[in-house]
């Protein structure tokens, strides 16, 4: 999705936003709180192609699952606040490692990591 991503859409930078980051199975799970102290970092692409959300939603198994659910949010990016829309975890994650760093990308575990 990553590869998709790079060709359809404008990478606009590193942004990050309030809540925790869990390892679910091999990938991450984010639940927003702002209340959370822990911070979720990630990549913002900038993209309005209907298609591309549809695509998207489908490889986060939106519309089939209960496990993500598709919201927008506020994530600060650079010296300022946009909006995004960002694919949240939609299961109780009590028991769940936490990714402490907040950044998948970073985990030693994870399997894109480079």
């Amino acid at each position: 999705m990553s590869t998709y991503l790079c060709k359809h859409a404008a990478y606009l930078g590193n942004g990050n936003i309030q809540g925790t980051l869990y390892l679910l199975d091999g990938y991450p799970g984010a639940v927003i709180d702002k209340s959370f102290p822990n911070k979720i970092i990630g990549d913002i692409f900038g993209f309005e192609d209907s298609t591309l959300w549809k695509n998207m939603d489908n490889f986060e198994e939106v519309d089939s699952s209960d496990e993500y659910q598709r919201i927008e949010v506020e994530v600060s990016l650079d010296s300022s606040i946009v909006k995004c829309q960002i694919y949240t975890y939609n299961r109780p994650a009590n028991d769940l490692p936490i990714i402490r760093s907040g950044d998948f990308m970073k985990y030693p575990k994870n399997p894109f990591s480079q």
